[in-house]
């Protein structure tokens, strides 16, 4: 009898260590877990790790909604006109009830949704000079 109590002392006491190695091990993880969490919420500036080769940007949207749904609404509308892409740009702004100034990258997101559209033959491209060029929804 007291044979068998020793044995089962000696499972329990290798079956404590088990779950103690195991608890250090959640500990650890969790701890780890913690840290990651701490370093996506910091709002440090990535641009300070910006090398010579290598340009970090964070990932963020130009435009509230979709270009392409805005687009083909302001276009479809007035068939016969013709817009620029500035004008275009400035619509959306005015759509979306954005109060800023339209820069180069929203200006060039447009640009390229058009010419999308262009390849896809719905809209006709009408150049004026170098720098000028109006879009109009093509009337089938």
């Amino acid at each position: 009898m007291a044979y068998n109590l020793e044995k089962k002392i000696k499972e329990f006491e290798f079956e404590r260590k088990q779950v103690l190695h195991h608890l250090a091990l959640l500990d650890a993880n969790i701890a780890t877990l913690k840290r990651a969490i701490d370093l996506m919420q910091q709002e440090s500036d990535i641009t300070l790790y910006n090398t010579q080769n290598f340009v970090y940007r964070r990932k963020f949207k130009l435009f509230k909604g979709k270009i392409r749904k805005y687009l083909v609404q302001i276009l479809r509308n007035e068939p016969s006109k013709g817009f620029s892409i500035a004008d275009l740009t400035q619509r959306i702004f005015e759509i979306e009830q954005n109060q800023a100034t339209p820069t180069e990258k929203h200006l060039d997101s447009v640009r390229k949704q058009l010419n999308e559209f262009y390849q896809r033959d719905w809209i006709t491209r009408t150049q004026i000079s170098n720098k000028e060029v109006l879009w109009q929804w093509k009337l089938k």
